[in-house]
């Protein structure tokens, strides 16, 4: 089934993000932001259209996490304009 190979190529793009989050902020909250994203959306899929058994709390648990990376995401744009705007660049590494 598609799903279980999305389901379990998470494993190496949630790694990803994890570094890249350390490395490089925005790339990796752009990439977290994706992942999320897909997730939510293939799970809701998954549950409403096919019809598997996945536990609400759990999809309304990745929904509130959707919900705060999307946040986190706007925040940091945000605050990186904001730098930049002032005159001082966001962070070069």
């Amino acid at each position: 089934m598609p799903l279980n190979v999305y389901w379990t190529t998470l494993t190496f793009w949630d790694a990803l993000a994890a570094v890249l989050l350390l490395s490089h902020p925005a790339a990796g909250l752009m990439l977290a932001l994706v992942i999320i994203t897909s997730d939510v959306a293939l799970n809701i899929f998954a549950r409403f259209y096919l019809g598997l058994q996945l536990r609400s709390v759990f999809l309304l648990l990745q929904c509130i996490f959707l919900v705060a990376v999307f946040a986190v995401t706007l925040y940091a744009r945000h605050a990186a304009s904001a730098r930049t705007h002032r005159g001082h660049p966001a962070s070069s590494r």
